[in-house]
């Protein structure tokens, strides 16, 4: 992955929940990142298939294209691309996320504010 400096690095954030997206872009925004939104998994395909981002934060569970297939896909096209895919639910495994990788943070370890 390239070295860039944060207010050079290009994030997307794909969520079907606008608020999610929001908080997620104002907290990246306030320090400095360049961030895009997408509400879904098939515009977050046609958005990385424009250009390449340095860091995709997805949503585990989308409309039309779901989170592992967008991570997939993405990591396809763009091999170093970060992918970090959150989620409300306790198990990634379903969709196989789990054989490209994690780490798992306790959940008071992240927070918003």
């Amino acid at each position: 992955m390239r070295k860039l400096g944060v207010e050079q690095t290009k994030v997307l954030v794909v969520d079907d929940e606008e608020c999610m997206r929001e908080i997620v872009r104002q907290a990246l925004e306030g320090v400095g990142y360049l961030v895009e939104e997408a509400s879904d998994g098939a515009s977050a395909l046609a958005m990385i298939g424009q250009c390449p981002y340095d860091v995709i934060i997805t949503d585990l569970r989308l409309p039309a294209v779901p989170g592992e297939k967008l991570l997939r896909e993405a990591l396809a096209i763009f091999p170093e691309t970060i992918v970090i895919i959150m989620t409300g639910y306790g198990n990634i495994r379903r969709g196989g996320c789990h054989s490209f990788g994690r780490v798992r943070f306790p959940a008071q370890a992240v927070s918003a504010g």
